[in-house]
């Protein structure tokens, strides 16, 4: 584990510093557009790999595995082919006439770069490669967070910081097929052909259930600020952005790196055992402490660490992190263990509740008459529905037979 924290931390430090120079050079507003922009872009780079990069980990080494990689590349590919022709379909109907032309046909090329991104590393995290996959991250987040800020310098507006996003995204990209190159040892099309199919049928819960229940999750992360910016304006959502961004530092310092770990390690001791209680309360309590700890620096000094770091101007970010606390605590905890619904193949159970959350989150942004009421609730409602997701992933480290004995 000490190598991923090692080199994660590396890459999770990077940006955080970098968001320090990025808020000295962009304004409120600027920052807002880009981050709702951005928001899109994951929600699509999601899509875009229909979930199938989470299943890697549960095809054997070699041959097996890198089958998987190249069916995932293909649906990435298609999926591609399919944003940059819609995205062109709307720009020529007008559909996007508050939207930057440029962002929009920005989208597809980003989703693909991110999405390739999410499957070298996934593949690297189910090979064991953690010293590969550490540099593959610090890569990633170096050259995106240089792009970002020498284009910034020159021209100070939400669309730097996309390109930053697109540049770094490409190199990190080049650099992970340089470190972990895909190589097909099978030559029969015919017989690859097979594999790819057997791929996608034995591991197709993932496709129906994960995918739609990963894109509602990703949609209830972006939906404080697409609804923020549409209710309140850009600037108000610039400072949500920068809030989300510091509290989600300990998860990116942290949760990654542990995740990676506990997805090698629960998924060995669950085909070996028929269970992984052991493994999940020793995750547990671990982020369990983090969560705390860091947590509790914030509540205390919130608004003069945001002084501080980022200037008086996002002082209003350091009060709206007061109330979202509750809400990261819990998710800094609750995200690495979320594996366990796919490790019991259970994403039906994520989605119901998926889906619950995108409720409960709308009605709670959309709700109140004020941004700041409007996020309280949101807090409140994200971490009562957190507590029941760490009830029911615990309930699946049961083994297999008692969950279905009490179904």
């Amino acid at each position: 584990m000490s190598v991923v924290f090692s080199g994660t931390v590396i890459a999770q430090i990077i940006p955080i510093i970098g968001t320090i120079v990025i808020a000295r050079i962009f304004t409120p507003a600027s920052f807002g557009i880009f981050s709702v922009w951005f928001g899109i872009v994951i929600i699509g780079s999601i899509v875009i790999t229909g979930r199938f990069e989470l299943a890697l980990a549960m095809e054997k080494d070699g041959e097996p595995r890198n089958i998987g990689v190249l069916t995932i590349l293909i649906i990435i590919i298609t999926g591609f082919v399919i944003f940059t022709l819609a995205s062109f379909i709307g720009l020529r109907l007008n559909l996007f006439t508050t939207t930057n032309s440029n962002l929009v046909m920005l989208f597809p090329v980003t989703s693909l770069l991110l999405a390739l991104n999410a499957t070298w590393q996934n593949w690297a995290s189910a090979e064991g490669k953690y010293k590969e996959l550490s540099y593959i991250r610090i890569f990633h987040s170096f050259s995106t967070l240089f792009s970002q800020i020498i284009i910034g310098i020159f021209y100070p507006k939400a669309i730097s910081l996309a390109l930053g996003v697109v540049i770094g995204s490409l190199f990190s990209q080049l650099f992970s097929i340089f470190k972990i190159p895909l190589q097909i040892k099978t030559h029969s099309p015919k017989i690859i052909f097979q594999n790819i199919k057997l791929f996608i049928r034995k591991h197709k819960k993932f496709f129906f259930f994960s995918l739609p229940g990963d894109s509602i999750n990703a949609t209830v992360a972006q939906l404080p600020l697409l609804i923020i910016s549409a209710r309140f304006g850009a600037e108000i959502s610039g400072f949500l952005a920068l809030t989300i961004r510091a509290l989600g530092a300990p998860i990116g310092l942290m949760g990654k790196s542990i995740l990676d770990v506990f997805r090698r390690q629960a998924t060995q001791a669950y085909q070996k055992y028929n269970t992984c209680r052991i493994e999940y309360m020793h995750t547990f309590k671990v982020l369990l402490v983090l969560s705390v700890s860091s947590m509790a620096v914030f509540y205390f000094f919130s608004e003069q660490i945001f002084i501080l770091v980022f200037g008086k101007e996002w002082k209003l970010s350091g009060t709206i992190a007061i109330w979202l606390l509750p809400l990261f605590a819990l998710r800094f905890i609750a995200s690495p263990l979320s594996y366990m619904f796919y490790l019991a193949k259970k994403q039906n159970w994520d989605l119901v509740w998926q889906i619950s959350l995108l409720v409960v989150s709308y009605i709670a942004l959309t709700t109140p008459i004020n941004y700041s009421n409007s996020l309280q609730l949101y807090s409140a409602g994200y971490t009562g529905l957190y507590i029941i997701y760490l009830m029911l992933s615990f309930r699946l480290t049961e083994k297999k037979a008692d969950i279905i004995l009490k179904q």
